[in-house]
């Protein structure tokens, strides 16, 4: 087997494997291509060996299966026992925080006055809490469109001058003549950076302020800030004030962004930072006191001697002594810890890094030292950029003129500032054992000097454990022993891990399977090793992907080498929108089919892909949205609890807009409807319009009216006979909430309790029984848990044990359901299902298979279909089921001699003239509803607004209601007297055919009109056939046809009459072909002329029949 037979057979291999949901990437693709082809192995001999690496890869896939299975079970590093669970901000961090968290006008605008990367400020006088939230978004984001991302700065490094200069023209500070100048150095030629010192330098009285203005902004995103939102900084500020007592600052506290150009210092910055701490009640790690990257420009070039030397020394002391003063005199109450000893020695291995090998060798033998040590001292390493691949691993900074003696003397001047400070020694990558030996040697070195000069520099170990995943848990394991010899406490400093190592093609949800695995590894060393070791503390440094500086290291060097930049490592801690990333494993159940909108008006502002993001990032992948269905065009909305019939469209767009979005996931639309026997046929388009359908019986109807289910012990059977019914219809394909009739259980009195509690069982039993028959799930509704909706007995509204208890006789099949009215009841699902759990023994249940989808089950029910079918068949419209409802209760009891058209039609009339007012009740509600939702404060001013719109909207639409339902009780009388003239006599007469025209007036499906239309003919022809010449009682009523007074047969009237309703119907719900061609043999210009002849044309035309002229 060789060249395309080959090929193709390892491309047929490999497309069987991703059916089994086996990823196989192009290189290992290629890998195989080549091994085969370059090998001299029989086709047999390729086949088995292929089979075994295809036995490999079932083995893989099945591991990794399993380690997705229980990544909802790891340990997170949230919960250690130890002092201090501590988190990484950046000064942009903080400042996002300060607005996002700003609840009046007042905290916002002292929040702007001390944020100095934007100048806003507002006018809170009489500030409207709409203005308030809209001046908060504006600041928010305004803060975000004046960074730059990264990606950018390392493509065009320019821009962060730029940015500056840009900043300090409209800062204000600057004179006529002094912005004459900056432009005239600006009109020169250099670069940014030098046009910058040039700036300094033109104008030498200022430097003091324009460096200060210079250094209060920062034109340059860190990590990923330029990815956040405010919910997503209100979400950091809520895991910060839940899960962490320590936070460590990164950076403001360094030498360069506390000393200005002319040599004073500026603590402001790091204030903010420091009294943001203390206003939240953490404690305070600073990061970092000395740092060879701070090392100051302007004297890098200074020659290496006695006379620099102590330029520097004395230059990095006066920093350290002014810093720590400050520290000790304003914030010794909230900063706890300092690194004051920060990466000493090179960062990584050697061996990985020099480039001219024979001269480092020689360098490094003329120094005394072993070319082939991977670490050591900066200050002892060749400062020779050309030497190696990354300069940065070995940059001395401070140390190219400093011994460590001089850093000591340093360091103790900070010490008799701050006595009572925690001084650490911090550095990164002691995983490697070969770091172990030279930083045991250099900690001893410090503290033989602490011996000799009777001063404590180091009270504590910082290992920043910057990892990937394939350090070992012995090298983890082992650093801490070896650590802990020296009897400091050892904090675990700047923590990230990245996925790097034997990732290449699989899927984001194993990737992070693999990396919750090694943090549960981790959090079981530390444990173990907490006491032994006296592990103290542990610090997370990238807060999510998007935010790991992993990444934007990567990102320079690609970026510099004409690749594509990357977007994660998935190092960072957190998911996107700031959870904890084991949350989207912690699902029993990956999906939810019952989500809402803000369509239904009670589900708050979200926007639909809101609802999909928090899905995700819980590890939903099918999310079913099915909000609750609208009522019908004529009936009188409730838009806080439903969708208007116009929004329908626009709700399935969306959701399908969605689909194509997101197609790594399956999203479904359907409805959460009430079931209305009137409406079946109105249900049934609806049902044909989504993937799904799920009943809510939120009530229970009997007729035109609900049966209520306060103190009234029968409601239980009432409501169980109407879900039943529901579910026989094959309307619906889940039920929602089934026990939610128990909610009325504490309105039943005593006197009722024992029939109360006989009905609830035997409804439980009809609605598990009639479910199991025809195996529709029922739903384990979450809502009350999520808002801990618990009634006397001590358990929820629904779910209620006693009825899952015996649910579980019957071997129904269950459901969990979020019934998310937010993202975040989404994001909650899993904890609601494990409190859940504590209340209601769920173990006896038969759940839904993993990959259930309600499209999938009824797809493969038969049952159902049928029963669909049936519906369809035998339901009337529901303007047919009301104009039934009203002619029988007028006519039903009447006697056969009275003039029963007579009646109906005074009685359709009188019921129309006493609901002339029926929307004023409806105006006071809806006024009533705007009073209460404007004082309601659990609704932000954005909610009230959206709220008070749909009742605005609903207003606007009573008229028309109105308008249509009149319209059906002059229809109702049309068909009236069009039955009269039929020969109707006796109310079942009258029943019959006035539903039977109005169905064929209204019913849009041609077949159920076609029926509709032979029942009045069949009708008819009765009448005939029965020569009967009684027409009943005379209605004031003229009948103008041409042949009414000559024709000496009065089944001709009949038939005239007959055809003339005919007519109107078949043009009206378009089946003119079928009908007029069946039964009449009449063209459409000859029904034309008849209705005109009989004057029925205007009314045709007024009811809206299409293709007359």
């Amino acid at each position: 087997m060789q060249g395309k037979e080959l090929v193709r057979y390892i491309y047929n291999v490999v497309n069987g494997l991703k059916r089994q949901g086996i990823n196989v990437s192009d290189n290992q693709v290629q890998l195989l291509i080549n091994k085969y082809s370059n090998s001299n192995m029989s086709s047999e001999q390729i086949v088995a060996d292929i089979d075994r690496v295809v036995s490999e890869f079932v083995a893989k896939k099945s591991e990794q299966d399993e380690l997705v299975r229980e990544a909802s079970n790891r340990k997170t590093l949230q919960n250690l026992d130890i002092a201090y669970n501590g988190i990484t901000l950046n000064n942009q961090d903080i400042d996002l925080m300060m607005i996002a968290c700003s609840n009046t006008p007042d905290e916002l605008q002292r929040a702007l006055d001390i944020i100095t990367n934007i100048k806003l400020t507002l006018d809170v006088t009489d500030m409207s809490e709409d203005e308030f939230i809209a001046a908060r978004e504006n600041a928010y984001n305004a803060y975000l469109d004046g960074l730059s991302s990264r990606n950018e700065w390392i493509r065009h490094p320019e821009i962060r001058e730029s940015g500056k200069i840009k900043y300090l023209i409209n800062s204000g500070i600057l004179s006529v003549d002094e912005l004459k100048t900056l432009k005239d150095v600006l009109d020169g030629t250099g670069t940014a950076s030098e046009k910058f010192k040039k700036i300094i330098e033109a104008m030498p009285t200022r430097i003091h302020e324009i460096s200060k203005v210079i250094r209060d902004f920062e034109p340059i995103e860190k990590e990923g800030i330029t990815s956040m939102t405010i919910e997503k900084s209100r979400e950091l500020y809520e895991q910060i004030m839940n899960n962490y007592n320590s936070i460590t600052i990164d950076e403001e506290v360094k030498y360069g962004n506390i000393v200005l150009a002319d040599g004073t210092f500026d603590f402001e910055h790091l204030s903010k930072s420091l009294d943001f701490c203390r206003e939240i009640g953490k404690e305070v790690r600073l990061n970092t006191l000395m740092f060879y990257m701070d090392f100051p420009n302007n004297l890098k070039g200074l020659p290496v001697n006695e006379e620099s030397r102590q330029l520097v020394k004395n230059r990095l002391m006066d920093y350290v002594d002014s810093t720590t003063r400050f520290i000790g005199e304003n914030y010794s109450d909230i900063v706890r810890s300092i690194d004051v000893f920060n990466e000493l020695l090179n960062r990584h291995p050697l061996s990985g890094c020099v480039v001219d090998n024979d001269r480092y060798i020689e360098l490094m033998e003329s120094f005394g030292l072993d070319p082939k040590g991977e670490y050591y001292l900066r200050s002892e390493l060749p400062q020779i950029e050309s030497l190696y691949s990354n300069f940065d691993n070995v940059d001395a900074g401070w140390m190219r003129y400093l011994s460590l003696e001089d850093i000591c003397d340093v360091i103790s001047v900070a010490r008799r500032n701050l006595p009572d400070v925690d001084f650490m020694y911090n550095d990164d990558h002691l995983v490697d054992e070969a770091k172990l030996g030279p930083t045991s040697s250099l900690l001893k070195k410090i503290q033989a000097y602490e011996a000799s000069h009777g001063v404590k520099l180091i009270d504590s170990i910082g290992t920043q454990m910057h990892i990937d995943n394939n350090i070992s848990n012995e090298s983890i394991r082992h650093m801490f022993l070896e650590l802990s010899r020296f009897g400091l406490p050892i904090e675990v400093s700047e923590f990230d891990l990245a996925m790097t190592s034997d990732v290449e093609g699989l899927s984001d949800d194993v990737i992070q399977a693999m990396r919750l695995k090694r943090i549960d590894d981790i959090h079981g060393i530390v444990d173990e090793l907490s006491d032994r070791c006296g592990i103290r503390g542990f610090t997370i440094w990238s807060k999510t992907d998007s935010q790991n500086f992993r990444v934007h290291l990567e990102n320079e060097q690609r970026i510099r080498n004409g690749e594509e930049p990357i977007t994660t490592l998935h190092g960072g801690f957190f998911s996107e929108n700031m959870s904890v990333k084991n949350k989207k494993f912690r699902s029993r159940q990956n999906f939810n089919y019952h989500t809402h909108t803000r369509r239904c008006g009670h589900a708050g502002i979200d926007t639909d892909r809101a609802y999909v993001l928090a899905a995700r990032e819980s590890g939903i992948t099918r999310l079913g949205f099915s909000d609750h269905a609208p009522l019908c065009d004529f009936e009188y909305g409730d838009l806080l609890n439903k969708m208007d019939i116009s929004e329908v469209d626009g709700y399935i767009d969306s959701i399908n807009g969605l689909k194509d979005e997101f197609p790594d996931m399956e999203i479904l639309c359907g409805f959460e409807a009430e079931y209305d026997p009137m409406k079946k046929d109105f249900l049934y388009s609806l049902r044909g319009k989504v993937d799904y359908m799920v009943l809510g019986q939120h009530f229970v109807k009997n007729g035109l009216s609900l049966v209520g289910g306060d103190r009234n012990p029968n409601y239980p059977i009432e409501y169980a006979n109407s879900v039943c019914e529901a579910m026989e219809t094959g309307l619906f394909d889940i039920v929602a909430h089934p026990d939610l009739f128990m909610k009325y259980r504490d309105t039943i009195s005593d006197d009722f309790k024992d029939e109360y509690d006989s009905n609830v069982e035997q409804a439980i039993r009809m609605i598990c029984k009639t479910a199991a028959d025809l195996e529709i799930p029922l739903e384990l509704n979450l809502s009350c848990v999520d808002d801990n909706r618990v009634m006397k007995d001590g358990e929820y509204s629904y779910p209620h044990s006693t009825f899952w208890k015996i649910a579980s006789e019957y071997g129904v099949q269950v459901i969990y359901a979020s019934d998310s009215h937010n993202p975040k009841q989404l994001s909650s699902m899993e904890d609601n299902i494990g409190i859940l759990q504590r209340k209601i023994d769920t173990s006896r249940l038969t759940f839904v298979g993993d990959d259930y989808s309600p499209v999938v089950a009824r797809e493969n029910n038969l049952k159902l279909a049928g029963l669909l079918e049936n519906t369809h068949s035998d339901s009337m419209t529901y303007e047919s089921n009301l104009v039934y409802a009203l002619v029988n209760a007028s006519v039903s009891k009447l006697g056969k001699d009275c003039n029963v058209g007579q009646v109906l039609i005074d009685g359709l009339r009188d019921t129309q003239d006493r609901l002339s007012t029926e929307t004023a009740p409806f105006e006071a509600r809806i006024e009533g509803k705007k009073v209460e939702i404007s004082n309601d404060d659990r609704f932000s001013p954005d909610v009230k607004n959206y709220y008070i719109s749909r009742l605005n909207m609903e207003s606007k639409l009573l008229g028309q209601v109105r308008a249509k339902r009149d319209a059906i009780f002059d229809r109702a009388v049309e068909s009236t007297i069009s039955a009269v003239e039929l020969g109707c006599t006796s109310p079942s007469d009258f029943t019959q055919v006035v539903t039977d025209l109005t169905e064929v007036r209204s019913q849009s499906d041609i077949g159920k009109a076609s029926e509709a239309s032979e029942r009045i003919m069949s009708f008819q022809e009765t009448k005939v056939n029965s020569n009967s010449q009684e027409r009943g009682k005379t209605l004031v009523y003229t009948n103008n046809s041409s042949n009414a007074g000559n024709s000496g047969n009065n089944s001709e009237g009949y038939t005239n009459s007959l055809f003339l309703v005919i007519a109107i119907a078949i043009l009206s719900t378009g089946i003119y072909t079928l009908f007029a061609n069946k039964y009449f043999d009449k063209e459409q210009s000859e029904i034309i002329e008849i209705l005109r002849t009989n004057n029925k044309l205007d009314e045709a035309q007024k009811y809206g029949i299409k293709g007359i002229r």
